[in-house]
């Protein structure tokens, strides 16, 4: 990954940042080459599973020259190479990912007793079938998504079902992010305490100190948002209320994703 002499590096949520919550992608590709031109890497910051990332990485081009990425809202940190973190890595079809949290495995009992009476489907037990109506995904990058081992994701048609369940998760411990159409439940500590240790690496791998500059849309990017040097929001559509940060020096671009991620990289290159 081209870190040691980057001026700037992007870190970037996905679903709705990046790419368009309906799949759309268009120009993004593109737009990443020319990031990767200017020695700017892309590191997703993503509720993505690595096996996501990865095929993403080869489709979009962030994967050019190397792979470093915050999985599962930081479940994981996952890289192509060594990254000096404590503990020993997970490897994932090549990828040597950093747990921050424990396994699925290890809280799936309390995700049940929460649910229990309540119509769900938990992703990483959903058949391609159920990945596909909930997730609004095809094929392969469905069955991707199921491929969860931190952070578990549970869709419900009946709200006030995952609400009761989110508050009965935080209860027992576990970190919990009800999102407009999925509760989010892992161990982990979130997007904010993954970048916090992400760019205490970074640090040491790089010369000098590029700008930092940060992309999401939603409530679970507001963490690592405020950590950055140059916090972007990107607007989830033309009549919907801004994400609010604390600091006042963040952008917002004209447009929802994927052209306001575009939008927003172009202002970027123009001050490298």
């Amino acid at each position: 990954m081209m870190l040691h002499r980057a001026r700037a590096v992007i870190l970037t949520d996905i679903d709705g940042s990046m790419i368009g919550y309906d799949g759309s992608r268009d120009g993004v590709r593109e737009t990443v080459e020319l990031l990767n031109a200017h020695h700017i890497p892309t590191i997703p910051v993503t509720a993505k599973t690595a096996h996501e990332i990865l095929y993403l990485g080869e489709e979009l081009g962030f994967a050019s020259g190397g792979l470093i990425a915050i999985v599962e809202m930081g479940g994981a940190i996952c890289a192509t190479t060594h990254l000096p973190l404590p503990g020993d890595p997970i490897e994932v079809k090549g990828l040597q990912c950093y747990p921050l949290g424990d396994p699925i495995a290890g809280f799936e009992h309390v995700v049940e007793e929460a649910l229990e009476g309540c119509k769900s489907v938990r992703l990483s037990r959903a058949s391609l079938d159920d990945a596909e109506r909930i997730l609004g995904l095809k094929g392969l990058e469905a069955l991707l998504a199921t491929k969860r081992l931190f952070l578990e994701v549970v869709w419900s048609d009946d709200r006030k079902c995952l609400e009761e369940a989110s508050k009965k998760l935080s209860k027992a411990g576990l970190n919990t992010f009800l999102g407009r159409r999925f509760l989010h439940v892992g161990s982990h500590r979130g997007k904010g305490e993954a970048v916090l240790r992400l760019l205490d690496v970074l640090k040491s791998m790089m010369v000098g100190r590029p700008r930092i500059v940060g992309i999401g849309d939603s409530e679970a990017d507001l963490e690592f948002l405020e950590l950055v040097d140059e916090p972007i929001v990107i607007p989830q559509g033309s009549t919907s209320l801004n994400l609010r940060l604390r600091r006042s020096d963040y952008m917002i671009p004209p447009y929802p994703a994927p052209q306001g991620w575009i939008w927003a990289v172009r202002q970027i290159l123009l001050r490298v």
